[in-house]
């Protein structure tokens, strides 16, 4: 079912999966992903199947909490284990 799919896929993000074997079965093999200019790319930017593969591992590392490229949400402190906590509560 297409949303079991769905859910595997957003699954793997979650988790930060980086194992490409998962996103293999998931993501069709004619898969094509535009980028707009934003805050890390100044232009467009087109992936393909092997490219968003290969580019996996990096956006594991672009969300690191210690990489100081990371989005400000990715910086603030987490707690060990568990969900993020809500943006609109301050914790000490």
């Amino acid at each position: 079912m297409k949303i079991d799919v769905v859910k595997r896929y957003f699954e793997l993000l979650e988790q930060f999966s980086t194992n490409e074997a998962d996103y293999r079965e998931i993501l069709h093999p004619e898969i094509e992903q535009t980028e707009y200019p934003n805050q890390l790319t100044d232009h467009v930017a087109v992936s393909h199947f092997e490219t968003l593969l290969k580019r996996i591992p990096n956006g594991r590392k672009l969300v690191n909490p210690v990489n100081p490229r990371a989005p400000a949400c990715a910086r603030k402190s987490r707690p060990a284990s568990g969900p993020p906590r809500p943006a609109s509560k301050k914790y000490s």
